[in-house]
């Protein structure tokens, strides 16, 4: 009998951006046990043989992350974990979160039972409030009020929803354009216009802009919208995607969607230059992350395996940090750091088969 049960892992590791000894948290060793008709068909009991992934850790200082735990699949708490001592207190449950959503109008049993299901969870800046997206609009859920605010009420999914640094406004996908919005669900208009692919949009450090991808001039470019006077004005010509602002707003880096590497250029525009060539691979563009002193980036085809290393921007050279005991997830980003570059978050999915020989089967 044959068991293959991939489950997606998430890892701390802790360690100076300079330093090749990565200290890792000791794995407990699986369980292998029968195949029974409970692992296949109880709702409770039942093994998740496609995988379960896991996501939605966000950081929320250089020392905490937050970490929406589950019970039989649903989110029961929202926690936040202190990577240090690995000491954990709830940021707020899932039932509170529940009951504040059941007092908006228009918002059914079912859909607010759906708040608690979110996986990925967007907070403030000052880590007093987080977004929610439910039945295609925003909310804003405060936590020391206990109160749900409706930012939007239009048809369409909102995607790639964000804060800006301040924590005052809110950016989002719609329909292919971007929009934005303030937290009292006031003064929402779109910054982009058309029928182009404009997307992954991204606050400057400052606030006072925003960057996205779009294909309007017949190729992915980066874009550079002013939040103030709302000029845009094209950064790249060489092409772009998913760009990211550096700690000191001088510089931006991005990858680009069919091609592997990561790119730099001035945040007003200028020469643009390779960083780092042939890696992260295409599948795996979101997989790096900006810190004040680097950029981590994950070599999915490094040998013996997948490897995560560091960038110095200090060197310009690449240090291996550490070795991926199993494959990357793709397709989605699955790698994020600390702003001191200390602590690194990355996903990977560990397979398990056991094979059983049953003897004298009659």
């Amino acid at each position: 009998m044959l068991k293959n049960c991939t489950v997606a892992l998430l890892f701390i590791v802790a360690a100076s951006a300079f330093a090749q000894d990565v200290k890792t948290t000791p794995q407990p060793k699986p369980t292998i046990r029968e195949l029974t008709l409970d692992n296949i068909f109880d709702p409770k009991a039942r093994v998740s043989f496609g995988g379960t992934p896991q996501n939605g850790f966000v950081w929320l200082d250089d020392k905490t992350f937050a970490w929406p735990r589950t019970e039989e699949g649903k989110v029961v708490e929202q926690a936040v974990v202190e990577t240090d001592t690995g000491n954990k207190h709830v940021l707020f449950g899932a039932a509170k979160l529940e009951a504040a959503a059941k007092k908006i109008a228009g918002v059914t049993g079912e859909e607010a039972a759906g708040f608690t299901r979110q996986r990925n969870w967007n907070f403030s800046p000052n880590k007093k409030s987080v977004l929610l997206t439910i039945a295609s609009d925003v909310y804003l859920y405060t936590f020391d009020s206990d109160s749900m605010t409706r930012l939007t009420s239009s048809p369409g999914a909102k995607e790639e929803v964000t804060f800006s640094p301040d924590g005052h406004s809110v950016a989002f996908v719609r329909d292919n354009n971007i929009y934005v919005v303030d937290v009292e669900g006031r003064n929402l208009h779109a910054i982009t216009h058309g029928e182009s692919d404009n997307v992954v949009p991204s606050w400057s450090r400052d606030g006072r802009s925003i960057y996205f991808a779009s294909p309007r001039t017949g190729s992915r470019q980066i874009w550079k919208h002013s939040v103030e006077d709302g000029s845009e004005r094209r950064l790249t010509e060489q092409g772009g995607f998913a760009p990211l602002e550096s700690y000191d707003g001088r510089t931006i880096y991005y990858s680009k969607f069919d091609e592997p590497g990561i790119w730099s250029m001035p945040a007003s525009g200028g020469s643009e230059s390779p960083v780092v060539t042939g890696k992260p691979q295409v599948s795996y563009w979101g997989h790096w992350a900006v810190t004040e002193s680097g950029l981590y980036l994950l070599d999915a085809n490094a040998e013996p395996r997948p490897t995560i290393e560091f960038y110095s921007f200090a060197t310009r050279r690449i240090t291996p940090v550490l070795s991926l005991e199993n494959s990357p997830s793709d397709g989605q980003p699955s790698l994020s750091a600390s702003r001191d570059g200390r602590t690194i978050f990355y996903t990977q999915y560990d397979p398990q088969s056991v094979i059983k020989m049953v003897e004298n089967f009659r």
